[in-house]
């Protein structure tokens, strides 16, 4: 099956046409990895390759990374894992294809012991090398003491001559990048979500669509999500592509900003679809482009419940969805210590300086939500 759609398009005075090939899932790595080969015998001047969440999923690997040559070069830790070693030699392949076709590769995902289990894209440039892994934020719960250090947004050089800032979220993290991390400047207009299966509803995320989990799981707030624009992670006019890493169809597959208001500005050039990858052209402004204006209405929706989410960067929690007059903070023997008056969809906690690391328990009266709080 191809299908081939085109788009009427208004050019930005700073903005360069990038060629992005979305890779579909197959039941092993080496079905992916001959999607890739099809997919770059297909199209030719491809400037990104991006794969869904767990496409290179053979098992959690242990890699000793090789950083000698400034670069990533993985080399199993254990000669007789044969997941480590199968993993490497895909790696390997694909860094020889991203040399071959002068194109970068997003290796989303690949299962990996660093130093806890970790969900990681080996990030690959056009030389080859591997120049960023790309570590998913680890929230058991609410919180994780491994957290991801790296940073959530590249900058390259693509075929067309411009620079771009391109924004990679690994499926929920939408919801926790906002309030967990501090953003990078400048805001991505190219923004890249391999997920594992986000395939339903309607529900807006940029100032166009992208179609999430609706009614959305009890971890997922959409109120939460909107702020990965307001906050400055993407422009509100990014585009957004996403490959659903479980599906063995396109139907979660989202390219978002075509045919739909309040912008008149029409990145999709073009998407051309095919049963294993497909081919998507988008006009996405360079890093020298003006930022656009946010219309009025702009207005992200409520929280939907109760979420709790910490601030990595400080020992600040954010509370939002909160109801009634006031949120409780109880010690794991439910004994309250602390207290925060409601004022708003979003209040925050410090905890006092003579509370201990551990376990607590926020309630609103209503809904009681267990946190993990470890003092930086």
């Amino acid at each position: 099956m191809r299908i081939i759609i085109v788009f009427a398009l208004i050019c930005n005075a700073f903005a360069v046409p990038v060629k992005v090939g979305l890779a579909l899932r197959g039941r092993t790595p080496d079905d992916v990895l001959q999607h890739i080969v099809e997919l770059v015998s297909y199209a030719s001047g491809l400037d990104i390759i991006l794969t869904g969440e767990f496409s290179f999923c053979g098992g959690y690997v242990k890699f000793v990374w090789d950083t000698t040559e400034n670069s990533f070069i993985p080399l199993p830790a254990d000669s007789t894992d044969i997941s480590s070693i199968r993993t490497a030699k895909i790696l390997d392949t694909l860094r020889i294809i991203a040399r071959s076709e002068s194109c970068y590769i997003w290796a989303a995902t690949v299962p990996e012991h660093f130093p806890v289990n970790s969900n990681s894209i080996p990030i690959i440039n056009p030389e080859g090398k591997i120049i960023r892994i790309r570590r998913k934020i680890r929230l058991l719960g609410v919180h994780d003491v491994a957290v991801d250090t790296t940073i959530h947004l590249d900058t390259i050089v693509v075929k067309s001559g411009g620079r771009i800032a391109v924004m990679t979220t690994i499926c929920y993290e939408n919801t926790y990048l906002p309030d967990s991390l501090d953003p990078v400047d400048p805001p991505a207009p190219l923004w890249l979500i391999p997920h594992g299966s986000w395939a339903a509803g309607t529900e807006e995320m940029t100032m166009a669509a992208q179609r999430w989990y609706y009614p959305p799981p009890e971890t997922v707030s959409l109120h939460a999500i909107w702020k990965v624009v307001r906050d400055g992670w993407v422009r509100p006019d990014a585009v957004l592509m996403s490959v659903d890493g479980r599906l063995n169809n396109w139907a979660a597959l989202k390219i978002s900003n075509y045919l739909k208001k309040p912008f008149e500005y029409e990145p999709i050039i073009s998407v051309d679809i095919h049963r294993d990858f497909v081919v998507a052209v988008a006009n996405v402004p360079t890093v020298d482009d003006s930022l656009p204006t946010l219309l009025p209405d702009f207005v992200p929706p409520e929280p939907e419940s109760l979420v709790i989410l910490p601030k990595f960067s400080s020992d600040v929690f954010v509370i939002m969805g909160a109801k009634g007059e006031i949120v409780r903070i109880f010690d794991e023997n439910f004994n309250q210590v602390d207290s925060v008056f409601i004022s708003g969809l979003e209040i925050t906690w410090l905890p006092k300086k003579n509370l201990k690391n551990g376990k607590y328990y926020i309630f609103d009266g209503i809904t009681m939500k267990e946190v993990f709080f470890q003092r930086r």
